[in-house]
């Protein structure tokens, strides 16, 4: 790979292929979502710069992504820059940001147009749509933009906006609906009316400015994130304020949202990953490559007493002579947090065994069996030591 300071400078966009990625290179990939620079990829990331540059190295080795041409584009996100800008600076009045900011960018929007809209555009349907597709669309926008809708609040400028979308939206839908009037209309617009024989055309999907797009899905996402974090579904609400801040880095509520959810987002993959941990231990035994696993939970989360005590017991199962003293500081801070599980009393008793401290091992066996009466392997250690 160049050096990292050359790959801050590209550019990198993804393709659709995600075979054989792994978790966290699939995780990567997932903030790719279209081309973006490096130096604004690496805020989205959990990793440390030189980490996040060797998986996206590897993406690229896997024809997951790659490398794009520097961008000069920039004049033209003008457009979207200046939405951006007004509804900034309207959040900073009280008043108008207790109207949704989706909602506000979609009035700037739809004004902005109208000039250069016809009837048809203005309805969002196409030029040969049936009657019921177009009161269908009809009554679908003109709820959207209804001025009622906000009676009680003070809509500022936005009154003036939505009573001039709306007169537009109902003098289309009176021309229109009307067929001697349509008939003309499309007449003028040079636009041949269907005859009965002639099967509809499908509608032409309306394209607006990518850029204006990505400050509405910025958004969305950001209020996807709010309700997953009020479910406390850390990783899902960590991922949508990612999402947000890279659709419009402009904004930095986004960005702090998402850097406020990384360390609950580190501790809720730990305890996926001690989960996962737990399972393989289950199915093939105690092995170090589940010990690293566990190692990684506690180097995110040093105080996750069930990594603790599953990490003490891997140590003590796997013979690991050198690390029983750690082992036994784990399972004293993991005994004090599950102050009623006799498993952290049994994996203390044993660390004791091996450091040769046959009175705290027994005290410990002992404790264990008033946790537990049935715990049948600390009465065994306990009768062992008793006949000693």
């Amino acid at each position: 790979m160049s050096h990292p300071s050359d790959a801050l400078q590209k550019r990198v966009a993804p393709k659709d292929i995600t075979e054989g990625l792994t978790a966290e290179e699939y995780f990567l990939w997932s903030r790719l979502q279209s081309e973006i620079d490096v130096k604004d990829l690496l805020p989205l990331c959990p990793w440390s710069e030189d980490e996040t540059l060797k998986k996206l190295e590897s993406l690229i080795q896997k024809n997951s992504a790659q490398w794009v041409a520097a961008s000069s584009k920039k004049n033209s996100f003008k457009s979207s820059a200046d939405f951006s800008n007004v509804l900034d600076e309207e959040d900073k009045n009280p008043e108008l940001k207790k109207l949704d900011r989706e909602f506000r960018l979609s009035v700037l929007v739809k004004e902005s147009e109208l000039e250069k809209l016809n009837h048809y555009e203005i309805l969002e349907v196409y030029a040969r749509a049936t009657e019921k597709e177009l009161k269908e669309s009809y009554l679908k926008i003109s709820k959207k933009f209804h001025p009622d809708r906000f009676f009680s609040k003070n809509l500022g400028a936005y009154k003036k906006k939505l009573d001039l979308i709306f007169s537009k939206i109902q003098k289309a839908y009176g021309v229109l609906k009307n067929p001697i009037e349509r008939k003309a209309y499309d007449q003028r617009l040079s636009i041949q009316s269907p005859s009965p024989e002639t099967p509809a055309a499908k509608p032409k999907k309306k394209i607006l400015d990518p850029e204006i797009q990505k400050i509405g899905k910025a958004e969305h996402y950001y209020k996807a994130g709010l309700a997953q974090q009020k479910e406390r579904n850390y990783l899902a609400a960590g991922n949508s304020f990612a999402l947000a801040f890279q659709m419009n880095p402009s904004r930095d509520i986004y960005k702090k949202a998402y850097e406020q959810m990384k360390p609950l987002m580190a501790k809720e993959k730990g305890k996926q990953t001690l989960e996962n941990a737990k399972i393989k231990f289950e199915n093939l035994g105690a092995s170090k490559e589940i010990l690293s696993m566990v190692e990684e939970v506690l180097h995110s989360d040093p105080g996750l007493a069930d990594a603790q005590l599953f990490s003490g017991k891997l140590i003590l199962d796997l013979g690991i002579t050198e690390r029983v003293r750690d082992a036994k500081e784990r399972l004293l801070r993991a005994k004090a947090v599950l102050s009623k599980d006799p498993e952290a009393s049994f994996q203390l008793g044993r660390a004791y065994l091996a450091l040769g401290d046959f009175k705290a091992a027994e005290k410990e066996f002992e404790e264990t069996l008033k946790r537990n009466p049935s715990h049948l392997l600390a009465k065994k250690q306990l009768d062992k030591l008793q006949d000693r």
